[in-house]
């Protein structure tokens, strides 16, 4: 394999370089003219937060008036903090010679005006604690967390997925996130395992999904409580056992009835529960779409000034 060499300058003007015999990942030096232009002067706007070494920044590499330019997150170190200029070139060299799906990737760097900033993909859906369990984020054993494990569990027998896999596409790894798209749309045919067709029945189906579908809400307040997930599965189960002794001569198909007329009332309820939260949803994406929306027709202006 080719050797590879990185070098990046020091405040002394010099070079620290780094040759080794592994895949290297070409890294763009940046002026610091680039960097303040791309963060339009380090504005509050794009502010994306703070770590213990600095503050990133939302950025757009090369953009024109018409086009704007590939995102990115600038992490711009703080001169006054722990980390050095030494430490800060072996990270440089360090993440030049690291390429993972799971990792973010490095695009560059800045040291012009005695800076320390590092260019960054850009990762929209926000860093990891953003979407880890709730437990790992506060703490604390909660009922709620409870009932969205088991809605979890749940969804993984409909769909017959793991609750995580790495051997699909990307954007259904995720079985919760991938799954919460089409509850919303109400297209279940796509979310039921193909084992399961045929061995329920549509309407015990639907309330098993929308079940889930609380189970697994965003909103702790939200999701029912364990009795009542027990009551819609104990209705459901009688359902289909009355619907075997029915076939089997042993039952009468007036019970059924009105276990099936019990369920369809409770699905009724609970899908009408779900359209109000579907709503709310999307009153909620409506109104930061315009405040978006409002915020790119100022930075028009401004740019336009």
């Amino acid at each position: 394999m080719a050797e590879s060499m990185v070098m990046v300058e020091t405040p002394h003007n010099d070079f620290i370089t780094d040759q080794r015999p592994e895949r290297h990942i070409r890294l763009r030096s940046f002026t610091y003219d680039e960097i303040y232009a791309a963060t339009h002067g380090f504005e509050v706007d794009r502010f994306l937060g703070q770590g213990g070494f600095g503050q990133v920044y939302k950025g757009f590499l090369d953009s024109t008036n018409q086009v704007p330019g590939q995102e990115v997150a600038i992490k711009r170190l703080d001169l006054q903090g722990q980390q050095g200029h030494r430490e800060f070139v072996t990270e440089v060299l360090i993440l030049s010679n690291v390429h993972h799906p799971n990792l973010v990737k490095l695009v560059g760097y800045c040291t012009s005006h005695g800076q320390r900033i590092l260019v960054y993909e850009y990762m929209p859906l926000g860093s990891l604690n953003s979407h880890i369990h709730e437990y790992l984020m506060t703490g604390k054993l909660t009922v709620k967390i409870d009932i969205y494990s088991f809605g979890v569990v749940m969804l993984e027998v409909l769909t017959g997925r793991m609750a995580r896999d790495e051997r699909l596409p990307e954007s259904e790894r995720n079985l919760v996130a991938w799954a919460l798209n089409f509850l919303r749309r109400r297209e279940l045919d796509i979310l039921v395992d193909p084992a399961l067709q045929g061995q329920c029945s549509q309407p015990c189906l639907e309330h098993a999904f929308f079940v889930v579908s609380r189970c697994i809400s965003e909103s702790p307040n939200m999701r029912p409580s364990m009795r009542d997930v027990v009551a819609s599965l104990t209705v459901m189960s009688e359902v289909r056992n009355r619907r075997r002794l029915d076939r089997g001569g042993r039952s009468t198909p007036t019970r059924t009835i009105a276990l099936i007329g019990t369920l369809d009332a409770a699905h009724q309820q609970e899908l009408a529960l779900f359209r109000t939260l579907d709503a709310a949803h999307q009153q909620e994406l409506a109104l930061i779409g315009t405040t978006r929306a409002t915020i790119r027709e100022k930075e028009t202006e401004e740019s336009s000034a």
